[in-house]
């Protein structure tokens, strides 16, 4: 599968730059960057130039010509940057549907080999209608479809016009709640990052909820006793060798409920590049881990390939008095809005720590140089669970049309009954700003 991601802010721009030319048809060109995903490529958009009158060679109701000094123009700026080109165009007449036109046809094709002699990336085109858009992609000398379109910020919108779900009795109470939400989730793609204490009820949670796929990926297994506790669908008797991946167990839990979407089981570590493929083909990314390293790896990924990413935690408050609290907390994070390392989420010197070999981070702590990396944060079923009920919310949110009415961040006290926001901006030089749509080109950090 082809997929291409916009910037949430360059889509509305876009918008709004072609409705105010209308009835005359518009353009812009973005820079376009490309990795390979685990079925097909994902093209990460980003930089759209908005050209003015004076460099069409005809802008017309329908029909629209760039001139060569403003192709050529664009082929530099892509060619500096390390990036090919997407050419945009609208369709403002409602009467015509959304798709390529005979005549664009001819024009693509004429254009789009010169393209790919000149570009030192991918050359595709994307048309821009009151319903949706649509976009193609030139590979080895012809077009292939795009099939999915999405823009990330604080949530996701899905660009290309979506099929209307077949809905069942099964749905009778969830689609009247949720509405269109129901059905842009049925076109989901949800990948979600640790199956333990979070993440196991929360991955039943979700499939039930009925995505069109459900991917979990966590490095671990079932190797601790404490893990029953906190594990959904875990048996104490599975605690022996050779111990089961955790994502398995979540996975084979979703398959036994009969229900029609996808399930798959990765077993992998985030932080390695050899996993990026799997995070690159699909559509939310759902953290559920409880290490810096792991939340780093993804808050890069997510901001140098438009996707938005979902955080959740808990903390165990313990004090003289006894329990003082059992807090859950969500962070959202997407291109646009602050990244985990503004919120000071992020801890660089855990990050560091993490990331060392084992028998180094050993020598280091017999040293006294690195203190309680390896400790294991306290926690219980409980509050677990409420933040996975917590982050099911918070990715049914993401889906609504005025997701950038929503909070950013919020911790919910399961113990005390309360719960507060949280205020971060974006900070100057932050990654979440410089890895901003540059996809491959941002250097991720993954081993």
């Amino acid at each position: 599968m082809n997929r291409l991601a916009f910037k949430s802010s360059d889509v509305e721009k876009t918008e709004r730059v072609l409705a105010n030319s209308g009835p005359m048809e518009h353009g812009a060109f973005f820079l376009l960057r490309r990795a390979r995903t685990s079925s097909g490529y994902r093209y990460v958009a980003s930089n759209p130039y908005f050209p003015v009158r004076e460099e069409w060679d005809i802008q017309a109701e329908h029909q629209l010509v760039p001139s060569a000094r403003l192709v050529s123009t664009q082929v530099s700026r892509a060619n500096v940057a390390g990036a090919g080109l997407l050419f945009i165009h609208s369709h403002p007449d409602p009467r015509h549907p959304t798709a390529f036109s005979p005549t664009d046809d001819a024009a693509l094709y004429s254009l789009a080999p010169f393209f790919d002699d000149v570009l030192n990336g991918p050359f595709a085109a994307a048309v821009a209608g009151p319903r949706g858009w649509v976009a193609r992609v030139w590979i080895d000398g012809g077009f292939e479809e795009i099939e999915h379109l999405t823009a990330a910020g604080r949530g996701l919108r899905f660009l290309q016009p979506l099929r209307a779900t077949a809905t069942s009795e099964m749905d009778s109470r969830q689609e009247p709640a949720l509405g269109d939400i129901h059905h842009r989730l049925g076109a989901c793609d949800v990948t979600l990052v640790g199956a333990g204490g979070i993440g196991s009820p929360l991955a039943e949670t979700l499939f039930r909820m009925g995505p069109k796929s459900l991917t979990v990926l966590d490095s671990g297994f079932f190797d601790t006793t404490s893990n029953v506790r906190r594990t959904f669908n875990a048996r104490l008797e599975q605690v022996v060798e050779p111990y089961p991946p955790k994502a398995q167990i979540a996975v084979d839990a979703c398959r036994e409920i009969g229900l029609p979407n996808k399930a798959l089981a990765v077993t992998a570590d985030v932080r390695f590049a050899a996993t990026l493929p799997r995070l690159l083909d699909t559509d939310i990314i759902i953290c559920a881990t409880d290490s810096h390293s792991s939340r780093a790896a993804l808050t890069a990924v997510a901001y140098a390939f438009h996707i938005p990413l979902i955080d959740g935690g808990v903390r165990v408050g313990r004090g003289p008095r006894g329990l003082e609290g059992l807090a859950a907390e969500v962070r959202f994070h997407g291109p646009g809005i602050p990244c985990a390392w503004c919120t000071g989420t992020l801890d660089a010197a855990k990050v560091r720590e993490e990331n060392l070999p084992p028998e180094q981070r050993v020598e280091l702590e017999r040293e006294g140089y690195v203190v309680g990396s390896a400790e294991v944060e306290p926690s219980v079923g409980a509050l677990t669970v409420l933040a996975a009920g917590l982050l099911a919310c918070g990715m049914l949110g993401s889906l609504d049309d005025d997701a950038d009415r929503l909070l950013v961040g919020y911790v919910v006290d399961g113990l005390m009954g309360d719960a507060r926001s949280g205020h971060a901006e974006r900070r100057q030089g932050c990654i979440c700003s410089v890895y901003e749509g540059k996809a491959g080109n941002a250097p991720l950090g993954l081993r």
